[in-house]
């Protein structure tokens, strides 16, 4: 496998809850126009979205076996994507089965009826589909529309980690919380997490079995040979 590439099908975003108030990504968009707007707290998404047609065959052109990092500039379940937009990137991923697709959301209920609609069966085992959550509040929400979506690797990102996590009043949804493949959690260097509740998070997951880190998630996944 090699290095990680980012794949921007298409391009933008708008805050969907308070892990997103020191998003890095709007800065990286400023000469996309509109896309974005200086604010009093900083540049940020203006919920408009574009579709990068140059991009959208990147991995049917990448001959070498490659990790792709799909929208990472983004969310491929936007409100405002379109289906078809989301139906290319996918009919893509099909059609590249030599390649891996890493796709994290945190608007985990558009993803649920997305896969259930159009993978009932599960989805391609190319597909590593992860939610993110920053709270309890949205661990309880995401995390069970995410265990509801079979596919090959399924891990969830507590990323930016801003209080304490408890797993287990976690609602389970189908398969139950043990059937993560990963859990990750990381901080914003200027908003630091209190060192406690990544000790705690570990030991919850060591208690179900489930792996646990706090390195980047893209070298877990190419260490576990996937």
């Amino acid at each position: 496998m090699t290095v990680p590439r980012q794949w921007s099908a298409f391009i933008g975003c708008s805050p969907a809850s308070t892990g997103c108030a020191n998003c890095y990504a709007p800065t990286m968009a400023a000469s996309y126009g509109d896309l974005v707007a200086e604010t009093k707290a900083g540049t940020v998404w203006t919920g408009k979205l574009i579709f990068n047609e140059s991009a959208i065959d990147l991995p049917s052109r990448t001959i070498e076996p490659t990790a792709f990092i799909v929208n990472p500039h983004g969310d491929l379940f936007h409100d405002n994507a379109p289906d078809e937009w989301i139906d290319r990137v996918f009919d893509c991923i099909e059609t590249n089965p030599g390649h891996t697709f890493q796709i994290l959301t945190k608007r985990a209920e558009r993803a649920n009826s997305y896969f259930l609609d159009r993978y009932p069966n599960g989805a391609p085992v190319n597909v590593f589909l992860g939610v993110s959550a920053e709270r309890q509040k949205e661990a309880n929400a995401r995390i069970p529309e995410r265990l509801s979506i079979r596919c090959s690797f399924r891990f969830v990102t507590f990323y930016p980690l801003l209080e304490a996590i408890d797993l287990a009043s976690i609602p389970n949804g189908e398969d139950g919380i043990a059937d993560l493949q990963l859990i990750q959690c990381g901080d914003e260097p200027t908003h630091p997490a209190d060192p406690v509740w990544f000790d705690e998070i570990g030991a919850q997951c060591s208690a179900y079995g489930i792996p646990f880190d706090r390195t980047d998630l893209q070298i877990e996944i190419e260490a576990r040979g996937f």
